[in-house]
This record gives structure tokens, C-alpha cells and sequence, in this order.
């Protein structure tokens, strides 16, 4: 197991090197100077341009300006905001627990309900109810969440001149209420993210379900509910945390949509807001954090394979 967990953090951690280096290479391959796009808007006082290039050391040589932006992140220092002048970390480190809420909220309910839901559509194959738990997750795949969340909005407004809770309230100052607020859009992801568990769980189940061994656990005298708890959902989940891995990071990178409909304060709104202020150290520093959060998520996926499988660990080590 040892073997095979320093080799996923060899990968991960290559993976976060490239990752540097395309970030800090795309912004400056942008078309013009990011000095320049950033006051064409509201226009510049005469050397202010200027000022602001030097400050950012964009007249240095590309190296320089490389080894300088790995020693600013080496100490955790992600630059500062172009149109407020606040540091990064400390606003990606105010926004990013709105992000993590809904993304998590969803999460949550999306296993509660996918995971049962995809095992029960698996047992009873063929029947009236998987045909209906069927339509369900294929509709909730189908239909943008986007849309949803519109509707959840305009249709309680119209017929019973109410609305759901808009915008955010901390969780550590008011729980419940924070919850309120966020149970709206974590609902309209959980129609997305539980019809792809549920689709998905079930396909893997209908297989295990087919194989030797579990034909072997029946003979054994083992319980339906014991074959599938302990011998079925274990080896049909391989696939399906995969699925919840990819899921979950969409959720946090396209968090953007929600955000903006429901007026959450998080990194999606953080993006959108500096794309239309031209800030792009900010656009820089989201896009950097994100990925390194996508990285993280994929090493754990990648752990949690072999716990839920030894043959993975073991055939890897």
C-alpha cells in the first residue's frame, strides 16, 4: 500500500508542476498586455499604466518573471487583486468555503439518494419501478441544472409570490440559516449528480451481479441483502467513485452557473466578476487553485481505490 501511495503523489505532484507552468504561460500568451486590457475600460492616469507593469514586473525577462512567481508561491503568496489591490490568498480564502458548501451539500444528498436508488433500480431489473428510476436519472441527466435552477426560482415567485433563500449567510454565524440559503441550488445540482450515480451503479451492479462469485455467495446460503451489501456494491463502486470524483470537480469548476443565479459569493462569482474586470491575476490565481483542488480530488479518488479494492493496491505496489 506504501508503494502504491508514493506513486500516486509522484504523479500528483508532476501533474501540479505542469500545472504551474501552464498557468503562468497561458496568461501571458493572452493577446496584449494584461496592463492594458485591464485599464481599456476605465482608462489610465498618465503613468499609471506604467507603474502598475513595473510593480508586477512585467518588463522583466520571461525566466525572471517565472522564478519570481514560483518564490511568491512557494510562500503562499498568489498576488494581489488588479482592480482592488486586496491579496488572493485571502480572497480565494474568503470565497472558497461558499463553493465548498454547495459542492459538499450536493455531494451529500446526491449519494443519499443515488446510491439506494441505483441498488434497488439493479435488483429489481425489468420491474415497473426500475423503468420509473430509470426515467428519472435519465431526466435528471438530460435537463440543464441551469434551467432547473431557474425554475426555482420564477415558478414559486409566480404562483405563490415566493422565492427561495438568495444569497449567503456563513455557516459559522448561522447554521441553519446557511443551510436555508444553500438548499436550493445544492438540490438542483443533486437532480444532475444522483441520476449519474444512480444510471451508473446500476450498470456496474447488473454486471456484478452476473458473475460466478456472487452465484457462489447465494449457494452459500448467504441472505440477498449480505450478497449485495457485502459482496456486490463493494466491487460495482470502483466505477462509480470514479464518476463521483469527476462530478465533484465539476461542481467546484462550474460552480459559476449556480452561483450567479443564486447570488453566492464563491469562486465561480470570484471568476466571472474579474473576467468582466479584465482582472486576470485574479482569473490566474482562481484557475491555479482549482487545479490544484482537481489534483488533490483525483489522489484521493485514486486512494480510494485500493480501499475499496486490495487487488488494486496489491497488483500496483
Amino acid at each position: 500500500m506504501a508503494r502504491y501511495l508514493l506513486g500516486r503523489l509522484v504523479v500528483s505532484s508532476i501533474s501540479l508542476v505542469l500545472v504551474v507552468v501552464i498557468v503562468f504561460v497561458a496568461v501571458r500568451l493572452m493577446p496584449g498586455d494584461i496592463v492594458d486590457q485591464f485599464f481599456q475600460d476605465t482608462g489610465a492616469r498618465p503613468g499609471q499604466a506604467e507603474a502598475l507593469r513595473e510593480k508586477l514586473g512585467l518588463s522583466d525577462p520571461i525566466p525572471v518573471q517565472f522564478a519570481r512567481y514560483l518564490g511568491e508561491l512557494a510562500r503562499g503568496d498568489l498576488g494581489e487583486s488588479l482592480a482592488s489591490g486586496r491579496e488572493l490568498s485571502t480572497v480565494i480564502r474568503d470565497r472558497t468555503p461558499v463553493t465548498f458548501q454547495l459542492a459538499m451539500m450536493t455531494l451529500i444528498f446526491s449519494l443519499a439518494i443515488g446510491l439506494p436508488l441505483g441498488v434497488l433500480s439493479a435488483v429489481m431489473r425489468g420491474s415497473a419501478l426500475d423503468y420509473l428510476l430509470r426515467t428519472i436519472a435519465i431526466g435528471g441527466i438530460s435537463i440543464p441544472f441551469f434551467w432547473i435552477a431557474v425554475l426555482t426560482i420564477s415558478l414559486p415567485a409566480y404562483y405563490w409570490r415566493w422565492t427561495p433563500p438568495i444569497g449567503h449567510v456563513p455557516l459559522q454565524e448561522d447554521p441553519l440559516a446557511s443551510i436555508q440559503h444553500m438548499l436550493a441550488p445544492a438540490l438542483v445540482g443533486t437532480v444532475f449528480l444522483a441520476g449519474s450515480i444512480m444510471r451508473m451503479l446500476r450498470a456496474t451492479m447488473l454486471e456484478v451481479l452476473r458473475l460466478d462469485y456472487m452465484r457462489t455467495a447465494a449457494a452459500k446460503g448467504l441472505s440477498r441483502a449480505t450478497q449485495i451489501r457485502r459482496h456486490a456494491l463493494r466491487n460495482a463502486l470502483i466505477p462509480v467513485v470514479t464518476l463521483i470524483g469527476i462530478r465533484f470537480i465539476f461542481l467546484l469548476s462550474g460552480s459559476v452557473v449556480l452561483e450567479s443565479i443564486y447570488a453566492l459569493p464563491g469562486l465561480g462569482q470570484l471568476s466571472l466578476d474579474a473576467l468582466s474586470r479584465r482582472d486576470y491575476q485574479v482569473v490566474q490565481a482562481v484557475t491555479l487553485f482549482m487545479a490544484v483542488i482537481i489534483i488533490m480530488t483525483n489522489l484521493v479518488v485514486d486512494i480510494s481505490y485500493g480501499f475499496i479494492d486490495p487487488r488494486i493496491r496489491h497488483s500496483r505496489a
